[in-house]
């Protein structure tokens, strides 16, 4: 198997319009596929992928507030040919200066390749940027990279908003908030974090995905091997992009807790969104038992199998399936996916082995064609069947008709924090029993 384009691409909301196009006369269709249940979980620790790290201990990257006057954002998609600007160099020259206490130069940036997303912090009224309903009290930047010989550093950038709580307000915890790709619905999540925030809670908003999660990448299959091969190949760079998430709300939760301490005895709920529903039991492993529950919006499992089949590839434009000769039977793509569950560490279908125990609200679409509906059903299988909220609407209306669920969700999670500082609180007490008592 060969892969053309950028190391890898994690398509979540998407799928490959070609196969789907040109399977469309066999007389097992693709779309009729489904993933297979019966696989055990794959563990996952030690897998999490490389990057470069001033401090062995500290996040694998550098974040950086962002504390010139912004007042909104816009994000955009890179074209092959655009040359950096002096945003990028700046960047870089702070990632540098970061890497350098431990990996000295000289260094070589290479930034982010075709099909990637960037928030741009400065934008013109062309860009048609988002203004806040709610004004962030700050913005900030993670940065981190890859690199093969410690000198080529392959950057990758993350941004996030945080929002204080009110200031006349007890705080109730932290949401890590996690977005669909390209930071999607927009005005959605807007009333979602007014809602939220004006209930006394703290806010880290991702404000989409790293920006190399949907840099353009084609997978070449030749269907007359041993597909095990491809299946770690797609995998592998799966992974690597849902890894980053994690690395990235990490790096800035560590940030929030060195400059407001009080925020680290709080409960966090994780919410993800669609694309970011998907990564979040990802984002979650990193730190597991800091996380109170975790509210999953139009999310799913298996990224091979969903990318594949989803609606939304023609727009996304950002991973392709060649199969050499032929387009592959429905047969050859269930056996694909079966080995790309096997080799995948943290995709859903098996890191969502972090939730199980947790609260976790489950909210989807029965008519889903974004994030299949059946795999939806897959995660509520794979974490045991939690709560959960069916409704007969397509993922673009499920979202429209979020905001009258908002009250409800932001109930469940003051709920699920109460419930963790209750247990935190008798745990605590126990152990500072005597022995015997």
């Amino acid at each position: 198997m060969r892969v053309r384009g950028g190391l890898a691409a994690i398509l979540v909301h998407a799928a490959v319009s070609a196969v789907a196009a040109t399977c469309a006369a066999q007389e097992v269709p693709v779309s009729s596929v489904r993933s297979p249940t019966d696989l055990e979980f794959q563990g996952f620790d030690g897998a999490w992928p490389a990057r470069l790290a001033a401090d062995p201990a500290a996040p694998l990257g550098v974040v950086r507030v962002l504390n010139h006057p912004i007042k909104r954002w816009a994000g955009k998609r890179r074209a092959w040919n655009v040359l950096p600007d002096d945003a990028d160099w700046k960047d870089a020259a702070a990632y540098i200066a970061w890497i350098e206490r431990t990996e000295p130069g000289p260094h070589e940036v290479k930034f982010e390749d075709s099909g990637a997303f960037v928030i741009d912090v400065s934008p013109t009224d062309a860009d048609r940027p988002v203004q806040p309903l709610v004004k962030p009290t700050e913005y900030l930047q993670f940065a981190s990279a890859q690199s093969r010989d410690g000198k080529e550093l392959k950057l990758e950038r993350t941004w996030f908003a945080y929002y204080d709580a009110p200031a006349d307000m007890q705080v109730k915890g932290v949401v890590v908030f996690l977005p669909g790709l390209l930071g999607t619905p927009p005005g959605t999540i807007e009333q979602f974090i007014r809602a939220t925030n004006s209930q006394g809670w703290a806010i880290l908003r991702m404000l989409a995905q790293p920006s190399r999660f949907l840099e353009r990448v084609d997978f070449e299959i030749d269907p007359r091997q041993d597909l095990a091969g491809p299946g770690r190949l797609i995998a592998g760079a799966f992974d690597n992009r849902i890894s980053e998430c994690g690395f990235a709300v990490e790096g800035a939760m560590r940030h929030l807790f060195r400059v407001r301490p009080a925020l680290s005895d709080l409960p966090r709920v994780a919410v993800g969104f669609s694309g970011g529903a998907i990564t979040l039991p990802a984002v979650v492993a990193r730190e597991a038992n800091a996380y109170a529950g975790v509210a999953i919006i139009a999310g799913g499992a298996d990224f091979f199998l969903i990318t594949v089949q989803s609606s939304y590839t023609p727009m996304l434009n950002a991973v392709k399936y060649r199969w050499r000769d032929r387009a592959p039977s429905a047969a050859e793509v269930s056996a694909l996916d079966r080995e790309y569950l096997r080799a995948s560490k943290f995709d859903p279908y098996n890191c969502c082995s972090v939730l199980i125990g947790k609260p976790t609200l489950l909210i989807q679409g029965g008519v889903d064609s974004a994030v299949p509906s059946h795999a939806g059903d897959l995660l509520w299988e794979r974490l045991g069947r939690p709560e959960r909220m069916v409704v007969p609407l397509t993922h673009e209306l499920l979202f429209a008709k979020l905001p009258a669920e908002f009250t409800r969700i932001e109930r469940w999670m003051s709920d699920a924090a109460e419930s963790w500082t209750e247990s935190r609180a008798t745990s605590t007490k126990g152990a500072g029993l005597p022995a015997g008592k």
